[in-house]
């Protein structure tokens, strides 16, 4: 890099005066760059709003639909039945008896002393799976055993019937084993061809296991289907039976006043994190707003005011709970929520379908439901492109980028400005130079 000794015949130091003028020209610059800064940040902020209110959105989606407000819990009173529920479940009482769990086949053959020894056994076995496509495998005479459970895997794996062979040793003999893969009695492995005759496969004695349905008694009316799991016997309830059982087990479906309570306190958490960083952002109160540029803004105000009204509005027609504070769902002196989970717990437990109704819209309805009508203003209030806090944000976007083309433009003009003070105080230096060189020839004149 050149280095300039400016000065040298003046005595001035002319690159400290050039710093100087170069600093004050660039004022202009540097107070955009801060205003630039500025409306960058507040964009940084309007942006965690709108991060803070997709979460509320979030949150609200766990009551905001009666398919998923999880309004009852299902239980069993013993592990031979296990129940789960699902959103939909209704209250009720059920007695279960397991009478038969669902079962796959097992078939063994006749014994053999190896598994690796050729058989010299020829023909061809044939293996169908309740009423699908028959499959055939072939057996020649060098075959062991362990190759023919090769040879149906194989043909298992390229055609799709649903069995497996393997081989089971009992300490003296060896027996090739076909299982089916699926449980219930449309099932059933059948066996046909010499081959299957030869190895006894088509005896029924040597089937140890036959595939059978899982069977259960609800309320003395019998069950069957092809697995262990029950899920459409009573609506939003799967039952899995897991032993049989030679007495009923009592399956209930009560509300679930818990889980209800635990999503009513998620949304309260992430809705007094919007209200927070709103205040954080435009000021609240004796606080000032920490970014002068979103003190008192709209954006920021219109959110506030959307989570203000929610909880005034009345959401049912009729009944006991008609509004968010019916149920002990209040708004506090600073906008934020408060629960009162006495008054949650024992309205819920008095009357669910209520509750459900105040927080949950109806399937197919456009309307109702407090959760989902708060979900619809973050909708609107978050929308990209043309949501009021998004379009916010990028509009101090725009205004920093804007600045950044004026500050670019300025610095420019403050290098060019630069540059001409150097070739000026380079012109002076010069022409002292030859001022003090031609007084010093005048000098040795006289």
């Amino acid at each position: 890099m050149a280095v300039n000794f400016g000065g040298m015949a003046s005595g001035m130091d002319t690159n400290a005066l050039i710093d100087g003028l170069r600093n004050a020209a660039l004022v202009p610059a540097n107070t955009m760059a801060a205003r630039a800064a500025g409306y960058r940040a507040a964009s940084s902020t309007i942006s965690q709003i709108g991060t803070n209110l997709a979460s509320l959105k979030t949150a609200l989606s766990g009551l905001s639909s009666m398919d998923v407000v999880g309004s009852y819990k299902a239980t069993s009173s013993t592990t031979g039945i296990t129940v789960t529920s699902s959103p939909t479940a209704q209250p009720g009482a059920y007695n279960v008896t397991v009478a038969a769990l669902a079962r796959e086949q097992r078939t063994y053959s006749t014994t053999y002393a190896s598994k690796t020894a050729a058989l010299g056994l020829a023909g061809t076995m044939t293996l169908q799976v309740g009423t699908g496509t028959a499959q055939n495998v072939d057996v020649v005479a060098g075959d062991t055993l362990e190759g023919i459970a090769a040879k149906i895997n194989s043909t298992a794996s390229t055609t799709g019937i649903r069995v497996n062979a393997a081989i089971l040793y009992d300490g003296a003999n060896y027996r090739l084993q076909v299982r089916g893969l699926d449980t219930g009695s449309a099932n059933n492995v059948t066996f046909t061809g010499a081959m299957s005759t030869t190895m006894a496969l088509d005896v029924p004695a040597n089937t140890v296991q036959s595939a059978q349905n899982a069977q259960i008694t609800v309320d003395t009316y019998t069950v069957s289907r092809p697995t262990n799991d029950f899920a459409d016997v009573i609506p939003g309830v799967t039952m899995t039976a897991k032993e049989v059982s030679a007495t009923a087990v009592r399956v209930e479906v009560a509300a679930d006043a818990t889980t209800l309570k635990d999503k009513v306190h998620a949304i309260a958490d992430a809705f007094n994190k919007v209200v927070s960083s709103g205040h954080f952002a435009s000021g609240y109160g004796s606080n000032k707003a920490t970014n002068p540029y979103l003190a008192g803004d709209s954006a920021v105000r219109s959110v506030e005011q959307k989570l203000g009204s929610w909880t005034s509005n009345t959401y049912v027609t009729g009944g006991a709970y008609t509004r968010l504070s019916d149920v002990g769902i209040t708004l506090n002196k600073d906008g934020g929520l408060t629960i009162d989970d006495a008054k949650l717990m024992t309205a819920f437990t008095t009357d669910p379908k209520c509750v459900s109704k105040l927080f949950a819209r109806d399937l197919g309805a456009v309307t109702g439901g407090a959760m989902a009508t708060l979900k619809d203003s973050i909708d609107i209030l978050n929308l990209t492109g043309t949501g009021t806090v998004p379009g916010r944000a990028k509009m101090f976007d725009d205004r920093a980028s804007a600045l950044d083309k004026r500050i670019d433009a300025e610095k420019l003009r403050v290098d060019q400005y630069v540059l001409g003070l150097r070739k000026q105080f380079a012109n002076m230096e010069t022409e002292i130079s030859k001022s003090k060189t031609a007084g010093s020839s005048i000098s040795l004149l006289g």
